[in-house]
């Protein structure tokens, strides 16, 4: 059985102590949001014109039609800055978003071993903390995360083309697994859309919802221990966003392969941890506090043994992997009001919005563990770095990457 996820090293005997309960929930505190209008596309099969409006609408050069490999060494500097001074209260104003409520069948399994540290609930493993909370907090950062995805991808839950069957087929059952499935919000949306298959959503806090529809369920494992699920089990694999949590990227890979029926796609959505950055004219200091935040986020993650990937290496995993048809979509993505169209405001909303508990969420467990600064400090720099967004003194942006892939037939020669 594999090593399971656990962020423990030599610096553990310097950490400072952890609470550890076994309740499961703590109090709900109450986070504002609010942004004027999500206007998130009616979720559709698969991507395909309308995701490409969007980006050569913010100003970007990339490329209008789908290709194998789209993507580039250069870096795109041209979103193009809206004029208007952006305030902090146009910015709380941008967001307000409720989530639904899903209802039916029951979760299977639940574990509730908390450790609370840093003002903050995580789910705990050995003793510790895992890198990121699991609190209310957070879960309304992954709602809110997952319109964020659907509006940078047009409405679309995924771009995998898929031939999804309209009734069941007792004999030919098409099973999907979310890796990392979070609040569940993806898995119940796709349960919605698709309501002849059978969907696991698999993540290592039990956070889901009580009830589900009849054809999701939800399962709270660690993904980096051995699946017991059969070989060539589900015909969809989809993941999003474990570059900071998952250590063997290529094990995690080879076991998708692995379990991925004949034929069978995965799709996997990453952000680039690379820093990309405008300073407008009267704000041009180099150590600015987001700056500083990026170099400890990327060395804590080095220090824990965690190597993201994404783009071109994440192709090349894959096709090393035996995958065939990799394509790779790269979308560009400002934090904060500073875009001038509407709908790059609305994706740089969004992101800010996230940015607003997800600074902390991110980083404050690693970088106080990893690089041996106090709470306080991390803390006042995450303040901080969230300031020179929300203000728009940093027009600071980055990459997301959609990779699909698809396992050959039986028949295929590879």
């Amino acid at each position: 059985m594999a090593t399971p996820l656990s962020l423990l090293s030599e610096q553990q005997q310097q950490q400072p102590q952890y609470n550890h309960h076994q309740q499961p929930h703590s109090p709900k505190p109450h986070v504002d949001f609010s942004i004027h209008t999500i206007v998130v596309p009616a979720a559709s099969a698969s991507a395909t014109e309308t995701e490409t409006e969007m980006e050569t609408e913010a100003g970007t050069e990339m490329e209008t039609e789908e290709e194998e490999m789209v993507v580039s060494t250069d870096m795109e500097t041209d979103l193009e800055v809206d004029e208007l001074p952006v305030t902090s209260d146009e910015t709380s104003d941008y967001f307000s978003a409720t989530t639904g409520v899903h209802t039916t069948a029951s979760i299977a399994s639940s574990i509730t071993e908390f450790i609370y540290a840093h003002g903050r609930r995580y789910r705990g493993q050995n003793g510790y903390p895992m890198p990121m909370p699991n609190d209310d907090i957070e879960q309304e950062r992954l709602e809110l995360t997952h319109y964020f995805f659907l509006v940078l991808a047009a409405g679309h839950l995924h771009r995998a083309p898929l031939e999804i069957p309209e009734s069941r087929e007792p004999f030919r059952p098409f099973r999907i697994l979310d890796c990392g499935t979070g609040v569940g919000t993806w898995a119940l949306d796709m349960g919605e859309q698709y309501p002849a298959t059978d969907i696991i959503g698999v993540d290592i806090s039990a956070i889901q919802p009580s009830w589900t529809y009849p054809n999701v369920t939800f399962e709270v494992d660690d993904l980096e221990l051995e699946w017991t699920w059969p070989d060539c089990y589900f015909s969809f694999i989809y993941s999003r966003t474990m570059n900071n949590c998952i250590r063997d990227y290529p094990l995690l890979i080879s076991r998708m392969f692995t379990h991925l029926t004949p034929g069978g796609f995965v799709e996997i959505w990453e952000h680039q941890l690379e820093k990309y950055f405008d300073l407008t004219p009267e704000f041009t200091d180099p150590d600015a506090a987001m700056l500083k935040w990026y170099s400890l986020y990327r060395e804590a993650l080095e220090k824990a043994g965690i190597r993201p990937m994404c783009g071109d290496e994440l192709k090349a995993e894959l096709e090393g992997k035996g995958f065939v048809d990799v394509t790779v979509k790269r979308f560009k993505q400002p934090f904060g009001t500073w875009a001038k169209t509407e709908k790059m405001k609305q994706v740089g909303h969004l992101a800010l919005g996230s940015m607003k508990t997800g600074l902390e969420a991110h980083a404050l467990e690693l970088i106080v563990r990893y690089c041996g600064l106090p709470y306080e400090e991390v803390k006042a720099l995450c303040d901080a770095s969230y300031e020179e967004l929300e203000k728009g003194k940093l027009r600071f942006y980055n990459y997301s990457y959609n990779v699909v892939a698809r396992k050959p037939g039986w028949d295929e020669e590879v």
